[in-house]
C-alpha cells in the first residue's frame, strides 16, 4: 500500500511539473548540433573495404588480374589435356609395338563409359 501511494505522489509531482509550462534554453548552437547528428544517421557507413575500392585504379586492377588468372588457368587446362593425350599415345605405341601389332592389321576402338557401342 505504501508503495502504491508512493508512486501516486510521483506521478501528481510530474504532471505538476507538466502543468507548470516552462520554456527550456536549448542552448546556443542546438539546432546546429541536432541537425549535424541527423545528417549523420542518414551517411552510409564505411564497409570493411570502402578504403581500397575508394581508390579509383583498384578495381579495374582487380579485374584484370582476374582476367589474367583466368587466361592462365584456361593454358594450364590446355596444357594438362594435351599432355595427357600424348601420355595415352605413347602407351597406345607401346602396346602396339609390344605385340608386334601395326596400324594396318588392328583397328582400336576406345570405349569411354557412358557411351554406347557404335560399331
Amino acid at each position: 500500500m505504501n508503495n502504491n501511494k508512493r508512486i501516486e505522489e510521483e506521478v501528481i509531482k510530474t504532471l505538476q511539473y507538466l502543468e507548470r509550462n516552462e520554456t527550456i534554453d536549448p542552448g546556443p548552437f542546438f539546432y546546429t548540433r541536432l541537425q549535424a547528428r541527423i545528417n549523420d544517421l542518414h551517411k552510409p557507413k564505411a564497409s570493411l573495404f570502402d578504403w581500397l575500392f575508394g581508390v579509383q585504379w583498384v578495381r579495374p586492377a582487380l579485374i584484370a588480374l582476374l582476367i589474367l588468372v583466368n587466361v592462365f588457368s584456361v593454358f594450364k587446362v590446355i596444357q594438362w589435356v594435351s599432355a595427357k593425350m600424348d601420355s595415352r599415345n605413347e602407351n597406345l605405341t607401346a602396346f602396339a609395338q609390344s605385340y608386334s601389332l601395326t596400324p594396318d592389321s588392328v583397328t582400336v576402338y576406345i570405349q569411354y563409359p557412358n557411351q554406347t557401342d557404335t560399331r
